[in-house]
């Protein structure tokens, strides 16, 4: 259990990465389930994109939630409205 004082901790993307491999599931293979590019699941992993669709494949992939492996995050929806994730901090 977290303390205040306490920062919840995602997964780098190396450890995605690895994870990944040890389940034998590539990010080609992800792109390929949910219809779209190799590259853009390699910069959701690595951080240089923002996707929810993704981020949930990965996450499903890896047999955790999202909020494991991204705790801070913030989404920005299709209205517009930014929705920030629990420890996030402006």
């Amino acid at each position: 259990m977290l303390t205040n004082g306490d920062k919840k901790r995602g997964m780098t993307p190396a450890e995605i990465k690895a994870a990944l491999l040890l389940r034998g599931i590539s990010q080609a293979e992800i792109a390929e389930v949910i219809g779209c590019s190799r590259d853009l699941v390699s910069h959701v992993i690595n951080g240089r994109r923002t996707t929810r669709r993704i981020r949930e494949a990965v996450a499903k992939a890896l047999g955790r939630d999202v909020e494991a492996i991204w705790p801070d995050e913030i989404y920005r929806r299709a209205s517009g409205r930014i929705v920030k994730r629990a420890g996030f901090k402006l």
